[in-house]
């Protein structure tokens, strides 16, 4: 009777640690490194989103950089809704993640880095739109 006990509280206890584990490697989070952060300013001050560059639309600009993100493997963390480009001018910060190209719907969130989307309407149909990674 105690081995049939032990072997059931073994593999409760194996249990335990393959859930732990799973939720460990869930909640991991990565750092943003140099070796990403400075070529994605660099291609933001490029594409204009370093406030010399006009937009038809605030939603351009945030378009441009979500793209130039997106050329270095990083991808958005979060929804965006367009109520943040309802008014005349605004800044949000916008959470991101590393692709993970081996299970696309599981990204990896970046602990340490956000995008920051500041836009002011200069006139009609002009618009000024920064973008950089905090």
């Amino acid at each position: 009777m105690k081995n049939a006990a032990q072997r059931v509280a073994t593999r409760y206890m194996a249990r335990i640690a393959r859930r732990a584990n799973r939720l460990r490697l869930a909640s991991a989070s990565l750092r943003m490194t140099p070796a990403v952060k400075r070529p994605a300013t660099a291609a933001f001050k490029r594409a204009g989103l370093d406030g010399n560059g006009r937009f038809r639309k605030a939603e351009q600009g945030y378009s441009l950089a979500v793209d130039v993100l997106q050329d270095l493997g990083v991808e958005l963390d979060e929804v965006v809704s367009s109520h943040q480009f309802r008014r005349e001018s605004n800044e949000f910060t916008i959470r991101l993640a590393y692709t993970n190209q081996e299970d696309i719907f599981s990204p990896i969130p970046i602990s340490n880095s956000m995008l920051v989307i500041q836009y002011t309407k200069l006139e009609d149909d002009r618009y000024e739109v920064l973008a950089y990674l905090s």
